[in-house]
């Protein structure tokens, strides 16, 4: 935006050495101001387009991610329990054995 409005000030101030007629010079200066808003909202849509399609990709990113997370914990929980269930047939027939 800031680039805009230097360009913009550049704009005026050569068009203020090219015309010497007030009325033609502030015409000029009106559609001046118009092309830079037309540029100013065509840069911003596409900003706006920009910053929705990055938004969407890292959403899907993170769904991957979570995805992978809940994966893992319920493989980490799988394991756990596995490793109970074997110490505990253990401890089971150890004790069982000293009865």
């Amino acid at each position: 935006m800031r680039k805009l409005q230097a360009d913009h000030r550049e704009e005026v101030k050569a068009l203020a050495k090219k015309h010497r007629n007030r009325e033609q010079f502030t015409r000029v200066k009106r559609e001046a101001v118009t092309a830079v808003v037309g540029r100013g909202v065509s840069e911003r849509e596409k900003l706006g387009q920009l910053f929705e399609n990055r938004r969407e990709d890292l959403q899907r990113q993170h769904e991957v991610v979570r995805d992978l997370l809940i994966e893992q914990r319920e493989k980490a929980k799988a394991a756990l329990c596995k490793e109970f269930e074997t110490r505990l047939a253990r401890v089971e027939g150890e004790s069982s054995e000293v009865l």
